[in-house]
């Protein structure tokens, strides 16, 4: 009796400790552009870390070295992460293309399976095509900060322990409705921000980002979301993306007004001439032309008779 005693009294006392003491987040970021972003952080709070390095014993932060070798083999940026009242890992891996982890059938992701050795969870999203509308499909088993994180080895060592977890504490309540109440002060949280959302069960949402609290939904509920890239995606072609169209158009737009202006020149300058051309033939035909006289033979010999009788 005393020895359970002892027991119930020393779980009462870790589950105190590790009261708030869990940041465990996941948060993703897609663009039109089919590129993701995503975020791990795994921490601790201080406070629980400098008891545990007091006491030499084992934290969640040391419990997840194994999981960050894994990951950091997998191509993510491990660097040191510390808030205000948490101290621990940020992971952060970029993803060039989506559809590299899509498949046109219905799928499930664990995200155990980014820590866990043997839990292999290649496809992230289902990619639906509807009536020439495509559209992404995340259905994500999130099974994550408020258990033990050893899976179906927890079931198995729950129901051999099922005793100890009923035991009824002062005030006549169980362990297990105690560590359920802590599990609800722990910060573990997935966040996913998309281009045009469809639908989804999120705890909360602001614009297009939808944020699920694992503390507050049912054990055995699943991350749910579909979205789409945007009307952007679905009608430029992929070559086309990053078509310079502006620049081009102000430069055609430059030519065609040159062109414009070259040929009002031109038209102005032949009207000039044709006014110049008609202004001296109007002059032209208004000036008098003296007539040549014409003298006649005639005329001649009587001029001549008459020089001759006037010398006489």
């Amino acid at each position: 009796m005393k020895k359970k005693t002892m027991k119930v009294f020393s779980l009462i006392t870790l589950l105190l400790l590790m009261s708030g003491c869990v940041k465990y987040n996941i948060n993703m970021k897609i663009t039109k552009d089919k590129k993701m972003n995503m975020e791990l952080i795994m921490a601790v709070s201080k406070n629980l870390k400098e008891q545990a390095d007091s006491n030499e014993s084992t934290t969640t932060e040391e419990q997840d070295e194994e999981a960050i070798e894994k990951l950091k083999k997998e191509g993510w940026k491990v660097e040191d992460y510390e808030d205000e009242d948490f101290t621990g890992s940020r992971l952060t891996k970029d993803f060039n293309n989506i559809d590299e982890i899509s498949t046109s059938s219905i799928t499930e992701y664990d995200f155990n399976s980014l820590v866990q050795e043997g839990k292999e969870s290649k496809y992230m999203f289902y990619k639906k095509t509807e009536n020439g509308k495509t559209t992404y499909v995340a259905k994500i088993k999130a099974n994550t900060g408020t258990t033990t994180g050893e899976g179906e080895e927890e079931t198995e060592n729950t129901e051999t322990t099922t005793s100890d977890s009923e035991t009824e504490i002062e005030g006549g309540e169980s362990l297990e409705a105690l560590t359920k109440e802590m599990t609800k002060t722990m910060d573990v949280k997935f966040s996913v921000e998309v281009p045009k959302v469809i639908s989804h069960n999120a705890t909360s949402v602001e614009g297009n980002k939808l944020t699920w609290d694992l503390t507050k939904t049912k054990e055995d509920e699943d991350i749910e979301f579909e979205f789409e890239l945007g009307e952007e995606e679905k009608t430029l072609p992929a070559s086309k993306k990053n078509f310079p169209i502006i620049p081009i158009a102000i430069g055609l737009g430059g030519i065609i007004l040159f062109i414009i202006l070259i040929t009002f020149i031109a038209e102005s300058q032949k009207k000039k001439e044709k006014i110049i051309q008609e202004a001296n033939t109007d002059q032209t035909s208004t000036v008098p032309i003296d007539s040549p006289t014409i003298i006649t033979n005639q005329e001649q010999e009587n001029n001549s008779n008459t020089s001759n009788n006037d010398i006489i």
